[in-house]
């Protein structure tokens, strides 16, 4: 049973959780639909993009993988709050960067204020949240990705700067900052109150021993892999369409938009059902059909079918990132989550530097029009894995040591 909050202050926590998930998805909805001009700018190529994310991503797995560590020494409003100023900070400097080099050191740092904070969230939210309360919160996240690529090409269509963009994505990371400092001392998982939770201070269950288990492998896997694919999809549509199958600038933001809006819905719609049937049940059909439709997207047989595809792989994936936060619990025991949502948020990192990255090889020896295959072939396996992590079970305690 999750740790149940006073209606206010849950209210509260939740509100500011969907502005910083509405700041990371607007940061990510937009850099796909900014690159083009941004590469310009910056005169790299365009399979340079695949460098940007990688060090997008490095900073993200190391703000995520000290997370824990920071929140048990400062507290988790003190780190919110700061990785939320560092997000702010980052996306400012993209605006200001005068180089290639300048612009890759504040992508740095803006993923190691993201990573902190998306580590600090899930952590607190895997703990205390419901599984339907935990799909809403990354909903956002959806809802400002689905929005990003919209203000990107309008600015663009009407022949502004892309730096317009990432102002408004400051501007959102600040709010939540100002919101996360009020509240700092509110982010508290060390209540005496709550026996069922184990203490974040007390370091009751070492990194080492959730290591050794093979449950846990498996879960950073699976995220990794996920994340790689999400990303991927979102971050290289807009490139595919305009520069392999000839679509205009507006057409692929639309695109890209419907599928976030797809992310949306299946986090926010589909996410819900999670509370009527099994997490692991809606999972299995979401993913499954999200095949089926990258199938339909890599198959290019019209547009409308490609966009219909586009979205509905949006959908489908939408519910499987939050659910299977809500679900580590159950998945390692109470006494291992706090470490493996930690461990399972730098994983996603390591998916996310190297999927998408890698597609950026793929465009340069291959083309960009060989990626949607990729994309594909990675859903099918992302089916395969997550089928083996749901028959891996959970691990057996120890004599003695009652896995809670």
């Amino acid at each position: 049973m999750r740790f149940v909050l006073t209606r206010r202050s849950g209210a509260a926590l939740i509100g500011i959780s969907l502005i910083a998930y509405f700041g990371i998805g607007l940061h990510e909805g937009m850099l796909g639909v900014a690159w083009p001009s941004m590469s310009e700018g910056f005169h790299v190529t365009i399979p340079s993009f695949g460098v940007l994310l990688a060090i997008l991503t490095v900073g993200y797995g190391t703000g995520s993988a000290f997370s824990g560590r920071l929140i048990g020494r400062f507290g988790a409003g003190t780190v919110l709050t700061a990785s939320a100023a560092a997000a702010t900070l980052g996306v400012l400097g993209y605006t200001l960067a005068p180089n290639w080099i300048s612009l890759l050191a504040c992508a740095a740092f803006t993923g190691c204020g993201i990573g902190s904070m998306d580590g600090g969230i899930n952590s607190y939210a895997a703990l205390r949240f419901s599984s339907v309360i935990t799909n809403w919160i990354h909903g956002f996240f959806a809802v400002g990705a689905s929005v990003g690529p919209a203000i990107m090409t309008a600015i663009l269509v009407a022949e502004s700067s892309w730096h317009i963009g990432y102002l408004v994505a400051a501007a959102v990371f600040a709010s939540a900052m100002l919101y996360f400092l009020f509240t700092r001392t509110r982010w508290n998982l060390d209540d005496d109150t709550d026996v069922q939770i184990p203490k974040l201070r007390q370091a009751a269950t070492k990194m080492s021993d959730t290591l050794r288990l093979r449950q846990a492998w498996f879960g950073i896997a699976l995220f990794a892999l996920y994340a790689g694919v999400e990303v991927a999809v979102g971050q290289w549509t807009f490139t595919v369409l305009t520069q392999s199958r000839e679509i205009s600038t507006a057409a692929a933001g639309s695109w890209v938009t419907a599928y976030y809006v797809g992310l949306t819905v299946g986090r926010i719609g589909v996410g819900s059902l999670t509370g009527i049937f099994q997490p692991n049940r809606v999972m299995r059909v979401s993913i499954a059909a999200g095949v089926v439709a990258a199938m339909l997207f890599w198959a290019d047989i019209a547009p409308w079918i490609g966009f219909v595809a586009i979205f509905t792989l949006g959908l489908c994936l939408g519910p499987v990132f939050p659910s299977l936060i809500s679900t580590t619990p159950a998945r390692i025991g109470r006494a291992h989550t706090s470490n493996l949502v930690g461990f399972q948020m730098t994983g996603a990192a390591a998916g996310v530097a190297i999927i998408p990255g890698g597609f950026g090889l793929i465009a340069r020896f291959t083309g960009v029009g060989a990626i949607p295959g990729a994309i594909a072939l990675l859903t099918v396996a992302l089916l395969i894995l997550f089928v083996v992590v749901e028959r891996s079970g959970r691990p057996k305690p120890p004599a003695g040591n009652p896995v809670r």
